[in-house]
This record gives C-alpha cells, structure tokens and sequence, in this order.
C-alpha cells in the first residue's frame, strides 16, 4: 500500500488477513446471448461466486482471476469478455473507462478470426485491488459476456474450445483440444503497522 507525503509516496508493507478461492473446471457452461453488447448482456461464470466481510473499513481486497474461454464461432459477432461483478450492490469493479457504446471490462478479446478459432483455448487474466469501505458481508463473483452476439446460438465456451467434443482421445489430432480451468481468488489486505 502507498501512502502519499511531500517526499512524494512512500509504500509501506501490507500483510494478507484473508484469502478466499473458487474455481471451476467443467467445460459445459457455454455463454449464449443476443445483444450483448450492454450490461444486461453479463452472466455469472458457474461456481466463481465468493462472499466475504472485510474486518476493517480500511481492508482492501485484491482479486485475481484466470479463465480459459474460446468464443463460438469464427464467422459470426462473439468474442471473450470478463469482468469482476459486486452482486450485493449490484456494480461492477475494475473496468474499463466509459466509451459510451462500449463494454467496460476487466479483461477482453474481440473476435476470434480465422479458421483456427473454434478450436484454441485463450486464457484470460484479470487483477484489481478494491476498497470495499464496509465490514458488511459483501458476494463478488466473476461474469462473462460474449459481446455482440448477433443470434442466441453465438456466445463463448468456459474451459474448453468449440469443437472440442468431450469424446476421449489417445493422440492423433483431437488430443490437443485440451480443457482448461477458472479460477478466482481473492485476499484481504491490510497495513501491516
């Protein structure tokens, strides 16, 4: 943590009083929507949902996130959006600046183009420090958005690639439509004086 004095800012030591973690490992959660390109567009990503109560007004929350996504098509609008999501207070946190018509996000890919898109698994990482200013217990949770998504059978797959079949495979070219896992952390961090 920085604190800021006429010398100019001095960091002073943090300690970590809490961490909390989630994860999830299925590939079956495919993110289909029309129109989402606004807010009403972000879907919770399964099993990353986290409820913690700083015990300190002056606690900050770090929060770190790791997904393995692949967008559904090549050839139509959907892309990989992530962002960090308050659902007690219903905001989001740690996003992008307002452009208007444009999705704030943490972490983003636009479209993935050419024919080897259906078929790799991007990883997408996101960090943010928080200043909840509350002891209350709060629930954080980490959402999706495939973008502009023209038709509800375009979207984004968590964890896996599209054409990845969930049939087993011992080498040949199918072996290397590998799975993947998200994960969300989150630390409470105080002053260490």
């Amino acid at each position: 943590m920085g604190l800021n004095f006429p010398e100019g800012q001095q960091d002073r030591p943090a300690k970590i009083i809490a961490t909390k973690f989630a994860s999830f490992d299925d590939g079956q959660q495919t993110i289909y929507i029309v129109n989402g390109d606004s807010d009403a567009g972000w879907v919770n990503i399964s099993n990353l949902s986290i409820s913690h109560a700083c015990v300190s007004t002056a606690s900050r929350l770090l929060m770190i996130f790791h997904c393995g996504a692949t967008s559904h098509t090549n050839t139509e609008d959907c892309g990989c959006n992530f962002r960090f999501y308050n659902s007690t207070d219903s905001h989001h946190i740690g996003v992008g600046y307002d452009n208007s018509n444009r999705l704030r996000t943490t972490a983003t890919s636009n479209y993935v183009q050419d024919h080897e898109g259906p078929y790799r698994t991007v990883g997408f990482s996101g960090s943010y420090v928080w200043h909840p200013n509350s002891t209350a217990s709060k629930t954080y949770t980490l959402q999706g958005n495939a973008g502009d998504a023209s038709t509800n059978t375009n979207g984004m797959h968590i964890n896996r690639s599209h054409n990845y079949t969930g049939s087993s495979a011992s080498g040949g070219s199918a072996r290397w439509l590998s799975t993947a896992i998200t994960t969300f952390t989150i630390h409470e961090l105080m002053d260490a004086a």
